[in-house]
């Protein structure tokens, strides 16, 4: 029978991965051919070059131990290049690490194969010295000058079936054979990184968890077109199995800095890496049989997008309502996270990067343009009123285009927008605004365009002639602060001179960038307990902010 390959190379990290002399922040396109599933133009397979001597065959490797179960088969080395840790602490003469991987397969068997009801992969009939699914433990993540270092890969042997235009394989894994933190792949400019993320016995975990899930979709067969969904559910696989894992969160950064870059509805496989989070999504609130349904169905045949959205059909939703409800989880990260709310590690995620961020003209602010097949942006407006000296307030829009079809059929259509805000009354627009009121639209020709608005009304400032509280009774408690007056002029976020006088007519503080802040609608120079560090008496203070100035006088009690 003809011998087919497809090796899904996990979690390369020449991009991605935690620089060990530098952070690469420059590369916005795909992070390197990570999966080497589909050498084809659009997956830019001239990026990054397999090291086909490693990924070409079996490990010829020296010992073998099967798991508990007798379903899986650990192949590993004990001396030379591939050799595991030695670490023994339960002193049972075999390495901790492979201890934990035939312990863990077992368990990650359990879960993808006897609770969530995924098909079981078919035995390779002997090939490996038995029945058992084989899995080998290389040294493939120290890429050296080679370039790359991976955690895993599937590969795919005998074609065994082929129905609804379906493949399917028999495969075997090779993952990493200690997951070191010294490991290490070099960019093609020499920059050096570290392979893993999560490293040691964390990253086998999420390793075996990942891998396996590849040899399940095998079992339902290849769809060709969506190469996505098996990246996007096997990474998923892995926090669902581990859900202390952070590995993911280096896709999370490098979607978030450029989402333009990587719409789902590509296809490709790269871009499913960083739509783990999408499974997080669709998990939480349809639970795991959501793509078990998916699975079943691309193996009769129904394209990959087309089976997650009949899928989700069944839940009485559609992949397009989904995808629009999600906005707000890719919202509401980093500082805005909340809690027990969207995303568990909500807080951990960066803020998405505004594909426009400016500032409001009078009378109004549009922009028109395009958006490809499950794309999304954000787009962030300030309104400033020097008159009234507020607060910024902000309009946050985020808009993406649902459409499931193009998606489907792969196809490459923008569907146009236009994004209109004015301080005059617009056809069918939305009112808003706090200091002033204004309008929103958002213009779009088809019916797959949709949006979340956020709108945040500054505060109106003033400006005051005292400093507060006056006198300032020194305390134990670190959060008292003591607030002073700023001159004319200076805003929210001014720098000014500013300096403190004792009673002896010497300088007590001083310092040229004190940054304008805000308290009870008060602009203020904030001193905190710690500052105001200063023995009791009376004090003098003076700012000044271009050619404005003032001053007064207050009293330290400790």
């Amino acid at each position: 029978m003809q011998k087919y390959k497809f090796i899904f190379l996990i979690l390369l990290s020449l991009f991605l991965g935690e620089s060990l002399l530098a952070q690469d922040d420059t590369d916005e396109t795909y992070p390197g051919s990570k999966c080497g599933t589909f050498q084809t133009s659009r997956f830019q397979p001239d990026k990054k070059k397999r090291n086909d001597n490693i990924l070409n065959s079996r490990p010829n490797l020296q010992m073998q131990l099967a798991s508990q179960s007798g379903l899986f088969l650990i192949h590993f080395d004990t001396t030379g290049h591939n050799a595991v840790p030695v670490r023994d602490d339960n002193k049972n003469g075999i390495s901790d690490f492979v201890d934990s991987a035939l312990i863990f397969i077992d368990y990650v068997y359990d879960v993808e194969v006897n609770q969530m009801h995924y098909l079981k992969p078919k035995t390779d009939n002997g090939v490996g010295s038995s029945d058992a699914y084989d899995i080998y433990l290389v040294n493939i993540g120290d890429g050296g000058t080679n370039g790359e270092g991976l955690y895993g890969y599937t590969d795919t042997e005998d074609e065994y079936s082929s129905t609804y235009n379906r493949p399917k394989f028999t495969s075997y894994i090779v993952i990493d054979n200690d997951f070191s933190q010294r490991d290490s792949t070099n960019s093609s400019n020499g920059t050096k990184y570290r392979t893993f993320n999560d490293t040691g016995f964390t990253a086998l975990k999420i390793t075996l968890a990942h891998e396996y899930h590849h040899a399940v979709q095998f079992a339902y067969g290849q769809d060709y077109t969506s190469p996505c969904l098996n990246e996007m559910t096997s990474t998923w696989m892995e926090y669902r199995l581990v859900p202390y894992t952070r590995d993911y969160l280096q896709y999370v950064r490098l979607l978030f800095r450029n989402p333009r870059a990587y719409p789902f509805g590509n296809g490709i496989a790269e871009t499913g890496y960083l739509y783990s989070i999408f499974g997080q999504y669709l998990h939480s609130n349809f639970g795991d049989s959501l793509f078990l349904r998916m699975w079943e169905r691309i193996g009769l045949g129904v394209q990959g997008y087309q089976a997650l959205d009949s899928a989700l059909i069944d839940k009485n939703t559609s992949l397009a309502e989904e995808w629009c409800k999600q906005l707000q989880w890719l919202y509401f990260t980093g500082k805005r996270a909340k809690e027990n709310q969207f995303f568990k590690m909500a807080s951990q995620f960066p803020l998405v990067t505004y594909y426009k961020d400016e500032v409001f003209n009078e009378p109004s602010f549009t922009h028109s343009g395009g958006l490809l097949s499950y794309e999304f942006r954000f787009f962030r407006v300030r309104y400033d009123y020097p008159d009234l000296n507020p607060t910024s307030d902000t309009t946050d829009i985020l808009i993406t285009d649902t459409d499931t079809q193009s998606a489907v059929l792969q196809g490459t259509r923008e569907l146009p927008y236009t994004i209109a805000l004015s301080s005059t009354p617009l056809t069918d627009s939305h009112e808003y605004g706090k200091n002033k009121k204004y309008y929103y639209q958002l213009l779009a020709p088809q019916s797959n365009i949709c949006d979340e608005f956020f709108y945040s009304g500054g505060d109106i400032t003033k400006l005051i002639a005292y400093a507060y509280p006056n006198p300032f009774i020194k305390s134990q408690d670190p959060s008292q602060n003591m607030f002073f007056p700023v001159p004319e002029g200076a805003n929210i976020n001014s720098k000014v001179e500013f300096y403190i006088i004792n009673s002896s007519m010497e300088k007590v503080f001083e310092s040229s960038q004190m940054i304008v802040g805000l308290n009870n609608q008060n602009r203020v120079i904030i001193m905190s307990n710690d500052q105001m560090d200063f023995s009791s008496g009376v004090y003098l203070f003076h700012a000044k902010y271009g050619n404005n100035e003032c001053s007064g006088k207050f009293a330290i009690i400790k």
